[in-house]
């Protein structure tokens, strides 16, 4: 859609907008949908307070002209706990969602679109609220809904299992989290494009589950084959390509190619400088973790046995 690409969207929407709201009137249903498109521009173009100032009075306007249950309410309780998410408020998205997702299931079925996603931004907000379970457990079940609903091959569906993924490897379950990223990956490539951000970032975490279920070669295979790709893709200076680059460096510490990784570790310090990386960042941290432990002598390996 236009209004996604054009950063002179906003403008134009507002000048449609106020004709319509002239002609028919600011309770007017057509008008209530500019407006919400007014703020998914917002929200496009990084403006997530503003974002989050229209919403929630379009909220306020449509709850009292359409009643608190009309499906479009409902719609805007979406926005509104996206909006939310977007200004760093997971724990008041939270709030939301689970204030109006049973009343959504109720009038609109739970199987309808509206609803599975709202279940999605359910788990993103369990997920940065520090429940992973929480997050698998509605992942796990709204992975079975969308395969039957929309089939398995759908792109919200493989996003979905690439999310519960991430969350097993989050929860320190590399097995689980290589498990379901072997299964999808090769079909998050068909239905997504080999190229596609989501597709590279699900074959760095596979390559971080190998890493730590102590399959140094195979990480390594991995990130040798995506490289490339992301630095096509991304750019050689984007934090992504970044961090392929230090986790291929512990890969090679790994193998016992201590050399190999110092050299790959060049210029990623001045790389997360740029990029304002905080200090406490966990890339920032393993670079410097994988610096002392390169500069230290190697241990001494100890005699064979005989």
């Amino acid at each position: 859609m236009f209004l996604e690409r054009n950063d002179d969207a906003l403008s134009l929407l507002s000048s449609i907008l106020d004709a319509f709201s002239r002609m028919a009137g600011e309770d007017d249903p057509q008008t209530m949908y500019l407006q919400e498109l007014m703020v998914e521009c917002q929200k496009n173009l990084g403006d997530s307070q503003g974002a989050l100032t229209q919403a929630s009075a379009l909220l306020r306007r449509r709850t009292k002209v359409q009643g608190s249950q009309h499906p479009d309410v409902l719609s805007g309780r979406h926005l509104l706990a996206q909006c939310m998410v977007d200004n760093g408020d997971a724990k008041g998205a939270l709030e939301e969602i689970n204030a109006f997702l049973p009343k959504s299931i109720e009038v609109q079925g739970g199987t309808h679109h509206s609803v599975l996603s709202s279940r999605y931004l359910l788990a993103q907000c369990l997920r940065e609220t520090g429940d992973l379970k929480g997050a698998l457990n509605e992942l796990e079940s709204l992975a079975v809904t969308q395969s039957k609903v929309i089939g398995e091959r759908h792109p919200h569906t493989v996003l979905t299992r690439n999310f519960k993924a991430l969350c097993h490897h989050l929860d320190n379950d590399f097995k689980a989290s290589e498990a379901e990223f072997e299964a999808i990956i090769p079909i998050a490539e068909d239905v997504l494009g080999a190229n596609s951000t989501e597709v590279l970032l699900c074959r760095y975490y596979l390559a971080q589950c190998r890493l730590n279920l102590g399959n140094a070669e195979l990480a390594l295979s991995e990130i040798d084959s995506l490289l490339p790709r992301l630095i096509e893709t991304e750019g050689s200076l984007h934090t992504n390509v970044l961090g392929a680059r230090l986790l291929r460096a512990l890969c090679l510490e790994a193998l016992g190619q201590r050399e190999e990784a110092g050299r790959e570790l060049n210029g990623l310090q001045e790389g997360f400088d740029a990029a304002s990386l905080p200090p406490t960042h966990s890339n920032r941290t393993s670079l410097q973790a994988l610096r002392d432990r390169l500069s230290a002598p190697p241990s001494p390996q100890a005699p064979p046995d005989v």
